[in-house]
């Protein structure tokens, strides 16, 4: 089975879970997906068509979490790589659609975009992304999700950050305070 493959069953599988997955496991995925993607561009076995397609959903779903300085790498790597496809590109329409991500990445500092601590763009933070996403839901495992948890996510991910990392986080409720949050 070759690489993409594989990449796509696991896709389907998380797209079609009965719960949803945890932003660990999604981080984990991604990150594994983006391995996968490399691996496959320099082993050549992929069409560049059939790379642009994965590249760009690993854009999208970094652009969903709001993890800019990921979507933005890879929204990259689809233009790079569609360069060598303008039939391709020119019919699906994906260069436009990477420019209007991208455009919106560096508008992010923009009103109407929520602000996010500039720590979370960080090597030392992006480092450990996945290890404090795990340690974030262990220490909430057992708290249902319902109006107001995104304000006990923050405080666990803040103190975890200061105690273990000694890193200080600014939540996104400090850094918006005309947004009012569930």
């Amino acid at each position: 089975m070759k690489g993409l493959e594989m990449l796509d069953k696991l896709r389907s599988a998380i797209e079609t879970a009965d719960e949803p997955v945890s932003v660990t496991f999604t981080y984990a995925m991604l990150n594994e997906m983006a391995k996968m993607l490399e691996y496959c561009e320099n082993d050549k076995r992929e069409s560049p068509e059939t790379l642009i397609q994965a590249y760009l959903y690993i854009a999208d779903e970094y652009m969903v979490l709001r993890h800019f300085l990921f979507a933005k790498q890879y929204y990259d790597k689809v233009l790079t790589l569609s360069e060598n496809c303008p039939d391709f590109h020119t019919k699906t329409g994906i260069i436009e659609w990477c420019r209007k991500q991208l455009a919106k990445i560096d508008s992010k500092a923009d009103d109407d975009y929520t602000k996010y601590d500039p720590v979370e763009y960080t090597e030392a933070y992006l480092n450990i992304l996945i290890e404090l996403e795990t340690k974030i839901e262990a220490e909430l495992r057992g708290v249902r999700e319902r109006t107001g948890f995104c304000f006990q996510y923050w405080e666990t991910k803040e103190k975890i950050l200061k105690k273990d990392y000694g890193i200080d986080w600014t939540s996104p409720a400090v850094l918006n305070p005309h947004i009012k949050f569930d």
